[in-house]
């Protein structure tokens, strides 16, 4: 554990109106995890759950709303707001926001009970809804828009892409990490394979891009079978019924998402946007040649031809192009992958923990 002494005691809480096993939930319990393991008090208050999907470390405090509203309607989740925005005035000096949702809270709670607000950008929000599909989409883009023009008293985002984006030269970019000591290289299962394996996850969220994956291996699987196919998803009801074989699995935890990052030889993400992009982070870390779309924050990793091979958005003619090179040229394979390696040593939660502390304490 490293407690910092000469930082002052922080004491913060994070609202949450809703949890999942996606990266930015990722992202705040490793976020609250290192700050409590230095020192501080850390607080999440959320609707009610089964239970988060994230490890947390016992001294992290997780308040959820007890009683479970077996509809989703307008007014169980103004119960959900009305319990956290009061369980939040009783919590920390600091308010954490995550998302535009917990923006407008923790604005109230700066403006009404005198908290610090600090609002943490994961990615760029109104890019998250398709404004065709609805006019409540219309709405949150918005509203996602709107929470870029009020100024809370700090503002963090996790990569340049997202700060050029949001265009506000106050933005602090405090990168994402990895636990190195979780995602590493195992060379012995890669040995035990005798055709290369090609890895991407599986989600249906169009701004992921997984059928432009499925595109470029349906063409690939035409014109050679020197390769397998390993799927991983956090989508458990996920249908699938694609022109090609392939395994895929669902890990419950990082190690069986370890599991087939070791296991893999090139891991391909085919995201349209991306505000850091961890997947491809961690693949580079257990040793896999990392091809990845230009999706925005994965440049502030992948570096073309150095690392990875990064190609357009949507160009699945570029996409086949970089995977044979993977697999018909052995130098590139190794010197990618070697570098994937030394980038991801750059890249860890106790870096991310680290430089969030020195920021909440000027506060």
């Amino acid at each position: 554990m490293n407690n910092n002494l000469k930082f002052k005691k922080l004491n913060v809480v994070i609202p949450l109106f809703g949890v999942s096993k996606g990266g930015g939930v990722r992202v705040i319990s490793e976020l609250a995890n290192g700050l409590v393991q230095r020192g501080h008090k850390v607080i999440l208050i959320t609707p009610p759950i089964i239970a988060f999907p994230f490890p947390l470390n016992d001294k992290v405090q997780l308040i959820c709303r007890d009683k479970y509203e077996s509809e989703n309607n307008f007014a169980a989740r103004l119960k959900d707001f009305l319990f956290i925005y009061r369980t939040s005035i009783k919590g920390g000096d600091i308010v954490l926001s995550n998302y535009y949702t917990t923006f407008f809270l923790g604005w109230m709670l700066k403006f009404f009970n005198g908290k610090k607000h600090v609002y943490f950008i994961q990615g760029y929000e109104p890019e998250f809804f398709d404004i065709k599909q609805s006019i409540s989409n219309k709405i949150k883009i918005n509203l996602a828009k709107l929470t870029y023009l009020i100024k809370p008293d700090l503002r963090i985002t996790i990569s340049q892409f997202i700060k050029d984006k949001i265009g506000k030269k106050d933005l602090i970019i405090i990168n994402d990490g990895i636990d190195p000591d979780i995602f590493k290289v195992d060379t012995s299962i890669k040995n035990q394979v005798s055709k290369k394996i090609i890895c991407s996850i599986a989600l249906t969220i169009k701004r992921k891009g997984f059928y432009d994956f499925v595109k470029a291996i349906e063409i690939l699987s035409t014109k050679r079978t020197d390769f397998e196919i390993l799927l991983f998803s956090s989508q458990s009801d996920i249908n699938l019924d694609l022109p090609f074989p392939y395994t895929i699995k669902f890990p419950s935890n990082d190690l069986e998402i370890v599991e087939c990052l070791q296991k893999s030889n090139i891991f391909v993400s085919t995201s349209h946007l991306e505000g850091f992009g961890l997947p491809g982070l961690e693949a580079m870390a257990c040793g896999a040649a990392l091809v990845t779309t230009n999706s925005g924050g994965v440049i502030q990793y992948a570096t073309d031809e150095i690392n990875s091979l990064v190609v357009k958005i949507g160009d699945i003619e570029a996409l086949i192009i970089a995977i044979e090179k993977l697999l018909d040229q052995p130098n590139l394979y190794k010197s990618i992958i070697e570098e994937g390696l030394a980038t991801a040593k750059k890249f860890t939660w106790e870096i991310m923990c680290e430089n969030f502390e020195k920021e909440l304490t000027k506060l």
